[in-house]
């Protein structure tokens, strides 16, 4: 995939010999919702940030996203409010505006308390009713966790 907008400098259009790819692109979330594709990325320097198109081939826009979040992973549910998982060991849980350019304030609470095996580069889904967050352990040998609950915030 090409992205046909990037304003994020030229080492992320391999130019003059530049390169940052492997150095800080994190993460990616892949979403799609009412037509349009979202890819969500934490990226080194420039915060997390949000590509959309509808089309896969593009072109992208970009924005980013007012808040950083750790390793997100994001969720339109059935209601129409968007969610974003994030963090490593301790587990957030932050609503995204409709506009998805930032974190609605005062909406971040924990959901899963550090210490109980979570890992981190999180995927957050709703299948059958019910809310699951994969997880990566690393260096672990079990090295993927699941999280599954009835409601949003848990338990």
């Amino acid at each position: 995939m090409r992205l046909t907008v990037s304003n994020l400098g030229p080492e992320f259009r391999l130019e003059d010999g530049r390169e940052i790819y492997g150095q800080g692109i994190w993460a990616p979330c892949i979403r799609y919702h009412k037509g349009t594709f979202y890819i969500f990325s934490n990226v080194n320097r420039y915060g997390t940030q949000v590509f959309r198109s509808t089309n896969p081939a593009g072109p992208w826009k970009l924005n980013p996203l007012g808040t950083r979040l750790y390793d997100l992973s994001v969720l339109f549910d059935d209601d129409g409010r968007i969610f974003s998982c994030h963090g490593v060991d301790e587990i957030h849980l932050s609503e995204i505006n409709s506009n998805v350019t930032d974190v609605i304030a005062g909406s971040e609470r924990v959901i899963i308390r550090r210490g109980s095996g979570m890992g981190e580069g999180l995927h957050f889904y709703k299948i059958n009713g019910k809310y699951m967050i994969i997880t990566a352990r690393p260096g672990a040998h079990t090295p993927m966790r699941c999280a599954r609950a009835d409601k949003l915030d848990g338990p």
